[in-house]
């Protein structure tokens, strides 16, 4: 459900006139209505309470046409985009339940593949890949469709089960999750682990696996903890970052250390990033080893 924010004042220390007036012409109360401090109102207009701002907070359940405010309307522009649009963890805003910490740092089902990602993938040297931690074997059935001799290994649990592509079973291998890696020293051309090193109990020990079954190169991709920092300035935090699951936290330093001496790092890339205002915040950050 898209919301709608609107942001203004009044002298009135009662009362806030504000209404949505639908497209279709219906008009809703807001959602929810606060009070917020605006010092600059109350010096100009002498006023003798602090509260003379106020956000009201419309959950959208059409498209919206325009905003009435003691007794003006105020068209809103660009109305379309509310028709669709459905933030992520958006019952947040709509339960009327106590959560509790297993309801926000929940573990998520397995999704479909970047196409970053698949472009990656589909750069690696040689003709055999392994993506190890497979999930759904989305990016097995993309390889293969573009002619690369790919298979997937990933732990045999319910939800993998349970969203496994069909045409992608015959090329992945379940297993209870323990290493070593049932292959051969070699055994692939190159690995791939695209967002998965930051699940396991022992990143050092997948890293090793990684770089022995591997011939030339290992491509993996981690949420990029540089992000935390990087969105300081805007008072926010990344929500990929809610995942109940990560229990490994990496930047470029630290995920390359895990490789060291035997695999270098060939290139570096930032995947799914995205921009706060003027501030950019990475998402992904993904390393290419070779062996060295």
């Amino acid at each position: 459900m898209p919301v709608l924010f609107v942001r203004g004042w009044c002298t009135d220390p009662s009362d806030i006139d504000v209404k949505l007036e639908y497209a279709d012409g219906t008009l809703s109360a807001p959602s929810l209505v606060c009070r917020e401090m605006r010092p600059d109102v109350t010096a100009i207009h002498k006023l003798s309470f602090a509260w003379p701002g106020f956000v009201a907070e419309f959950h959208l359940t059409g498209k919206p046409g325009s905003v009435r405010m003691f007794g003006k309307g105020v068209p809103i522009p660009d109305t379309d985009r509310y028709a669709t649009a459905e933030p992520h963890y958006h019952t947040l805003y709509q339960t009327d339940r106590v959560l509790h910490r297993d309801d926000i740092y929940c573990v998520g089902l397995p999704s479909s593949v970047d196409p970053a990602i698949v472009q990656l993938a589909d750069s690696l040297l040689g003709t055999t890949i392994l993506d190890f931690g497979c999930g759904s074997g989305d990016l097995v059935t993309k390889l293969r469709a573009l002619r690369r001799d790919a298979v997937g290994i990933e732990i045999d649990r319910p939800a993998i089960r349970a969203h496994l592509l069909t045409e992608a079973q015959p090329f992945v291998r379940l297993y209870d999750g323990s290493l070593p890696l049932p292959y051969a020293d070699q055994a692939f051309d190159s690995t791939i682990a695209t967002e998965v090193v930051e699940h396991v109990s022992d990143p050092q020990a997948v890293a090793n696996e990684l770089m022995r079954v591997s011939k030339t190169s290992v491509l993996v991709t981690v949420p990029d903890m540089s992000s935390v920092p990087f969105s300081w300035p805007t008072g926010t935090v990344p929500w990929h970052l809610l995942e109940a699951s990560h229990v490994n936290f990496f930047n470029a330093r630290s995920l390359s250390a895990l490789f060291k001496p035997y695999f270098t790092p060939s290139t570096q890339f930032r995947i799914c990033n995205y921009t706060i205002g003027p501030h950019f915040i990475p998402g992904s950050i993904g390393i290419l080893f070779t062996r060295g």
